[in-house]
């Protein structure tokens, strides 16, 4: 009770803060405190029971929590010191509406819940694809809620139709809670349970960006600022991947693995393949980015379907992809405003215009392709064995993909990063503020590969467990 009556207090507060002060300084300070009180919430929230979430919830928690704090810290720079900020009430009030039902969907314990909280955080970063208010941000934007909308129907649906599924045979609990679902949904009918989860999957990859479910990412990550990007596909990924565990959990103890292994295979290894071959050529630095995401999503799919080492493999990816994909992000954006453009035509030599940001750049495309010692390298090797394990083919075809993000990604981002920078002065100047937070994501990414401590390995066995209990 009194967790919850200081949770309440603080995020009123922050939110009075936001909508009253006319700094964008102090709103970006609140936005920071925020954070800090939910990393701490979070850590004791990983160290007791008090609201009995599990594993899975558990490294969703601490991964956004991280994440959202070096963001927000880089975002006290960010509003201070870039001569392109502007006024940030409304984008600092959706940062913590973002991260308050985040958070709740995170510890939801009922599908209900879960669908409601998980499309509010998502729908709260629609200002932060618009923020630039341009003709570009508005196309994305709109495109962001088109399919947002479409997949929040879908979820919808599907969710009724696990209920129906229940209702149809008679059970006397049709509660869509979780604990009643993976008790009794053995006894729902399988043709509904299935195709409640072809609904609810649709619904639920439109926010992870799956092919062919991807076309707003593109679009909105070139668009919105470096920071924005960093949280879209960082966090809101993340959490859109517990949407989806929670429903592979329900059609595991459906006994229906095989059916969710297959979905998860193939949409992993068509996302790979589809966006290592739009890379080659690809000029926007942003974009770049954008498809990387796309893949990566693909990966943690493939390591989800394939199972074994490989769930073990997917579950740190998730952890390493939102820390590495905040860096970069927030590298292209500091790249970006130093350049005054985002595409390799006028952006040649970063790492001589702006040395820490420019090698932060291509040290975090290293870790991001799997570069050792990086934990990415060993998230990647895990999954590769598991496909190994499942099928030659398969493992065959995430290495060609992997091979051509490697040729498609390299090219574009080696092309920033070397050569002789141009003669364009924007008055930005890198400053520890604005290559604090990539460098920290960089920094605990290389801990995880050398030495993982023993207590974060811990969560993610218990994790895997979770995902595991009822296969």
């Amino acid at each position: 009770m009194i967790l919850l009556v200081l949770c309440i207090f603080v995020i009123s507060l922050s939110i009075g803060i936001i909508l009253i002060a006319k700094s964008n300084n102090l709103r970006a300070y609140t936005v920071f405190a925020v954070a800090l009180f939910h990393f701490g919430l979070s850590i004791y929230l990983l160290s007791s029971h008090v609201l009995d979430i599990d594993a899975l919830s558990k490294l969703i928690l601490i991964t956004l929590s991280i994440l959202y704090l070096g963001i927000t810290f880089h975002g006290i720079a960010y509003f201070s010191r870039c001569q392109f900020t502007n006024n940030n009430k409304i984008v600092t009030f959706s940062l913590i509406i973002f991260i308050v039902f985040a958070t709740l969907m995170i510890i939801a314990n009922d599908l209900i819940s879960m669908w409601i909280f998980l499309e509010t955080a998502s729908l709260a970063c629609t200002p932060l694809i618009y923020y630039n208010e341009n003709k570009a941000s508005i196309e994305a934007t709109w495109k962001y809620l088109f399919l947002c909308s479409i997949g929040i129907v879908l979820a919808l649906i599907g969710m009724l139709f696990i209920s129906y599924s229940a209702i149809i045979v008679g059970a006397s609990d049709t509660s869509l809670s979780f604990s009643n679902i993976l008790l009794n949904d053995k006894t729902f009918n399988q043709t509904w349970l299935k195709i409640s989860f072809v609904f609810m999957f649709i619904g639920f990859a439109t926010k992870t960006g799956l092919f062919p479910l991807h076309s707003w990412k593109a679009d909105a990550y070139s668009v919105e600022p470096g920071i924005f990007g960093a949280l879209m596909a960082g966090g809101v990924t993340s959490i859109s991947w517990l949407a989806l565990m929670r429903l592979i959990q329900i059609m595991n103890a459906a006994g229906e693995s095989t059916l969710v292994h297959s979905v998860l295979i193939f949409f992993g290894i068509i996302s790979i393949l589809f966006a290592s071959i739009s890379m080659f050529n690809q000029l926007d630095i942003k974009k770049i980015l954008a498809y990387s995401s796309i893949e990566h999503m693909g990966i943690i799919a493939l390591g989800l379907g394939v199972g074994g080492i490989g769930i073990f493999g997917a579950l740190f990816h998730i952890f390493n992809n939102a820390l590495l994909k905040g860096g970069i992000f927030i590298a292209v954006g500091n790249i970006r405003r130093a350049y005054g453009q985002k595409t390799t035509e006028f952006i040649r030599g970063a790492i001589h215009k702006i040395p820490i940001s420019g090698t932060l750049f291509l040290v975090a495309f290293l870790a991001i392709i799997g570069t050792p010692p990086f934990g990415s390298f060993f998230s990647l090797f895990a999954i590769i064995q598991g496909s190994i394990a499942h099928s030659l083919i398969i493992s065959l075809l995430f290495l060609l993909g992997l091979m051509l993000v490697f040729m498609g990604m390299g090219k574009t981002i080696f092309n920033a990063s070397k050569g002789i920078p141009q003669t364009i002065e924007t008055g930005y100047k890198d400053t520890i503020g604005m290559y604090l937070s990539p460098l920290a994501f960089l920094c605990i990414v290389l801990m995880m590969g050398l030495s993982m401590p023993d207590i974060f390995k811990k969560l993610l066995m218990d994790a895997v467990l979770v995902l595991e209990a009822n296969l």
